[in-house]
């Protein structure tokens, strides 16, 4: 999960070429436009996987221990990414980055992704080790969320596309 991609919308081959447009014209206002509109189309997806891992079955521990727990983290740390470069892409993933130290890749391991698929580890620190079970959060949510994603995509580059051809 660290840096890996896991849904990729777009990558059309109109979005490839629109963008490939706008450099060639140096159209830097209508590209940064281009990358707006696409990033609005994929918040909804966003959304939903933050919802999605929100919604994963929990005792609550931490929340009377009062830290924040793994589920909000990760939804906190589920973020939109948009490139208009070479290959462009809209990008929907949890940013180990944004995660704290010493949990980078439990967003991984609480979706059963691999290789994060056995999830073993002490119970606060402390002796028995455990094995936990992954909660597939991500692929339930963007299923229902890629196919209107995917059509705003090519609504955009078709607009923008359009208003390119107007001049």
């Amino acid at each position: 999960m660290p840096g890996a991609r896991l849904i990729t919308i777009g990558g059309a081959r109109q979005v490839r070429d629109l963008a490939a447009d706008l450099r060639r014209r140096r159209e830097n206002e209508i590209n940064d436009r281009l990358r707006r509109e696409l990033a609005d189309v994929a918040r909804p997806v966003a959304a939903a996987v933050r919802a999605s891992v929100r919604a994963t079955p929990s005792k609550g521990q931490t929340a009377r221990m009062g830290r924040r727990s793994l589920r909000s983290k990760i939804a906190r740390a589920t973020e939109v990414k948009v490139r208009t470069t070479r290959r462009p892409t809209v990008l929907v993933w949890v940013n180990p980055a944004a995660m704290p130290p010493g949990e980078k890749n439990l967003g991984g391991y609480l979706d059963g992704r691999r290789p994060f698929q056995r999830w073993r580890h002490r119970t606060f620190g402390h002796r028995p080790w455990v094995t936990q079970q992954p909660h597939p959060y991500f692929d339930r949510a963007t299923r229902q969320a890629a196919p209107a994603a995917e059509r705003g995509t090519a609504r955009v580059a078709e607009e923008i596309s359009k208003e390119i051809a107007r001049g």
